[in-house]
């Protein structure tokens, strides 16, 4: 059986990009300073958040229910695709990285972002991504961004996708804004989650 199999097969139309209209600074370069977001969502280490996701491969795609957990060294993900019980957990630490089908079956490998191709079916960088949720570069890798009128990015260009944030949660003495709405495309590959109670007490 296919590892896309483990999806809920079919065209999801998700969360569908809207492409009107933007106020949008100019690109700047990683080489340049940290935005001022960066520097704010940078020191977030510790995170988890719900998350209605959908993602395809150009050819076949799907929807579940995303639960994030992320701390220093390690990422736990674990999605359902509802009506056929099919998903998956996927666990990241420094040893190695361990994939659990709905079925039961187990496979564990070095690389992360080998086990996640495999649920998936997408290649995106599981270890980007982490900083991409927050609206930053992946540090110490070329990357772009581009603005809003609030300093927030409104596009990110890095490993060859484009990610593009769509709505936002307004800061709080607590937290800064954070993203609750992205849509990400590399090719005929993309990625879109709609965000909920980001939790920035998250143990491992």
């Amino acid at each position: 059986m296919r590892r896309r199999q483990l999806l809920l097969t079919g065209a999801a139309t998700l969360l569908a990009a809207c492409h009107g209209a933007r106020t949008i600074r100019p690109l700047a370069t990683r080489s340049a300073p940290p935005t001022d977001h960066e520097l704010l969502v940078l020191p977030l280490q510790r995170f988890a958040f719900e998350a209605r996701a959908a993602v395809s491969d150009g050819q076949e795609g799907g929807s579940g229910q995303l639960h994030w957990q992320q701390s220093p060294g390690h990422v736990h993900l674990r999605f359902s695709a509802g009506l056929a019980n099919r998903g998956f957990e996927l666990r990241g630490t420094p040893h190695g990285a361990e994939l659990i089908e709905s079925s039961g079956h187990t496979e564990r490998a070095d690389d992360i972002d080998q086990l996640l191709r495999q649920a998936w079916d997408v290649q995106v960088p599981l270890q980007a991504l982490g900083y991409w949720l927050r609206g930053a570069r992946e540090p110490e890798q070329f990357g772009s961004l581009a603005l809003d009128e609030e300093g927030r990015p409104r596009q990110l260009q890095q490993h060859g996708w484009t990610v593009d944030y769509l709505r936002w949660q307004a800061a709080s003495d607590l937290a800064p804004s954070l993203p609750t709405k992205l849509y990400a495309q590399r090719e005929r590959q993309w990625v879109r989650l709609a965000i909920r109670n980001w939790d920035l007490s998250a143990a491992d």
